[in-house]
């Protein structure tokens, strides 16, 4: 949480960052994400590791700040996404079959009701 604090003071203090939308953050995050997969291809032949994690970074803070701007919070987010991946895969050894079970059993809706989340 105390990175999440930074993240929006950080926001709230430099008034460039302070204009933007859930929206324009949306397509930022898209712009960042193939930005890290570039730098992904690239790391075996620079070993700049430090490249990677800049961008690893960049996609992080903006996830932050999209969570901040809808009124989630990420980590609350990244919980429920780690029980739910638990429940749905755990067991399982093809993706396909687990999400068609996943689905027969009540999706996401029945796994949110259920658990209260």
């Amino acid at each position: 949480k105390e990175l999440s604090q930074r993240v929006i003071k950080q926001n709230e203090e430099i008034l460039l960052f302070s204009q933007d939308t859930p929206e324009g953050i949306a397509e930022m995050i898209i712009e960042e994400a193939e930005e890290l997969r570039e730098e992904l291809t690239q790391i075996f032949v620079t070993g700049q590791v430090w490249k990677l994690a800049g961008e690893i970074g960049d996609v992080l803070y903006l996830l932050i700040r999209m969570g901040e701007l809808s009124g989630i919070n990420p980590l609350d987010a990244l919980e429920l996404k780690i029980d739910r991946n638990y429940e749905k895969y755990v067991g399982q050894t093809d993706k396909l079959e687990a999400r068609q079970k996943w689905s027969e059993q009540g999706g996401d809706d029945e796994f949110i009701e259920r658990t209260n989340h």
